[in-house]
C-alpha cells in the first residue's frame, strides 16, 4: 500500500488522465494524483554576494561550519535559524564575535515558561489591514489588563490566520509582507525560554551582536570575507572583516527564482504558476494547484511551505497536519 522511492523528481507532466513523474534515476512513476509536499527551499544568497561571486555557507552544513577559521563570523538574518547557528558556534568557539545582521535587527521573542495552551477567547479582526493591526494591539492591551500574556493573543489567532489572510486583498497582503511581516514573525515564531535565555546571555557578554541594516557590497579576501554594510536609517557605510558569512535568512519562498529542476519545469510548462504575492504556488482554497491560466487541476495538490502565499500559516506541523488530512480525504473519500 505504500512504496517509498528515493530519487529526485525532475518533472511532473500530464499523462492521459493522470500524471507522469520523471525521476533522476531514469525511471518514471505514473500516478492518478500528485501532492507537491516540497518542504522548505534553500535560502538564496543576497544580491551583493551573488553579484560578487562571494560564497556563503549553508547553516546546516555542519562540516563546513566546523572548518571555519578563527575570527569573527557574520550571520545573515536574525530569526530562529540564526539562533540555532549562533548557539552551536558559541559552544565550539571561545573567541571572536558572532554578528547577526537583518534589515530591522529584530530577534524572536520567547515562549512562555508555562506551556499550557491559552484559554479560549474569541475575537475578530476587521478587514482593512491598518484597522486589523490596531485591533490586534488593542486586544493585546486588553489581555494585559486581564493579567494575560501577549503570547495568548497570538496563539488564539493562529487557527484563524489562514482565513484572515485569504480575506485580505492582494495589495494588503503585499503591504503586510513589506512592513509588518518581521513583527509577526518574531512574535509568532518564538524561541523556547531556555534558548532565549542563552541568547540573552551571549548578547550581554558581547559574544553575539545583532545589527539592523543591509549589505552593500562583499568581496573575498585572503582571510575570509570583507563586507560593507549600511545601518538602518543611515547613509554611512561600514566595513567588516569576518572569517565566514553564513546564510540564516530562512527558506526562499519566491519560486520564480528557484533553481530546483521540478519547480522550474512546473512553472515553465505552465502546469503551475507563482502566487501573485510572491510566496509559493498559486492554489485554490482546497490546495489544488492552479495552472498558468488560473485553472485548478483536479488531481494536483500542494502542501506545506509552498502554499504560504495562499494560507500564510502553512509552515508548521499543526497546520500541515490539518491540510494533509483534508487532501487525503479528497484523494481517498470514504466509500
Amino acid at each position: 500500500a505504500l512504496k517509498r522511492v528515493r530519487a529526485e523528481a525532475l518533472a511532473c507532466r500530464r499523462a492521459d488522465d493522470g500524471w507522469l513523474i520523471t525521476m533522476s534515476s531514469g525511471r518514471s512513476i505514473r500516478a492518478d494524483s500528485v501532492v507537491l509536499a516540497l518542504g522548505n527551499a534553500h535560502a538564496r544568497a543576497p544580491g551583493a554576494f551573488e553579484q560578487a561571486a562571494v560564497p556563503i555557507l549553508d547553516p546546516w552544513d555542519r562540516e563546513a561550519l566546523a572548518r571555519i577559521p578563527s575570527g569573527d563570523i557574520l550571520l545573515l538574518g536574525a530569526g530562529l535559524t540564526m539562533i540555532d547557528v549562533a548557539l552551536s558556534l558559541a559552544k565550539r568557539r571561545k573567541r571572536g564575535v558572532i554578528y547577526a545582521l537583518s534589515r530591522r535587527g529584530q530577534t524572536p521573542r520567547a515562549h512562555l515558561t508555562d506551556a499550557r495552551p491559552a484559554p479560549p477567547a474569541a475575537f475578530d479582526l476587521p478587514l482593512p489591514l491598518s484597522e486589523a493591526l490596531f485591533a490586534l494591539r488593542k486586544e493585546a492591551e486588553a489581555a494585559a489588563a486581564r493579567g494575560e500574556p501577549w503570547q495568548y493573543v497570538i496563539d488564539r489567532l493562529r487557527a484563524r490566520t489562514p482565513e484572515l489572510w485569504r480575506r485580505l486583498p492582494l495589495e494588503a497582503q503585499q503591504r503586510f509582507l513589506r512592513h509588518a511581516r518581521v513583527w509577526w514573525d518574531v512574535h509568532r515564531h518564538r524561541a523556547a525560554p531556555e534558548v532565549a535565555a542563552q541568547v540573552a546571555a551571549l548578547r550581554s557578554e558581547g559574544r553575539l551582536k545583532v545589527l539592523a541594516g543591509e549589505i552593500v557590497a562583499a568581496e573575498a579576501g585572503p582571510h575570509g570575507v570583507r563586507v560593507q554594510h549600511r545601518g538602518r536609517g543611515s547613509l554611512a557605510r561600514h566595513n567588516m572583516d569576518v572569517a565566514a558569512v553564513i546564510n540564516c535568512t530562512g527558506a526562499a519562498a519566491d519560486l520564480t527564482r528557484s533553481d530546483e529542476t521540478l519547480v522550474r519545469q512546473l512553472l515553465d510548462d505552465g502546469v503551475a504558476r507563482p502566487h501573485a504575492n510572491g510566496l509559493g504556488f498559486d492554489i485554490d482554497q482546497d490546495g489544488r494547484v492552479l495552472s498558468a491560466e488560473g485553472v485548478a487541476h483536479g488531481s494536483l495538490f500542494a502542501l506545506g511551505p509552498v502554499t504560504q502565499g495562499a494560507f500564510w500559516e502553512s509552515t508548521a506541523v499543526p497546520e500541515i497536519r490539518v491540510r494533509a488530512a483534508a487532501i487525503a480525504a479528497m484523494l481517498a473519500p470514504e466509500q
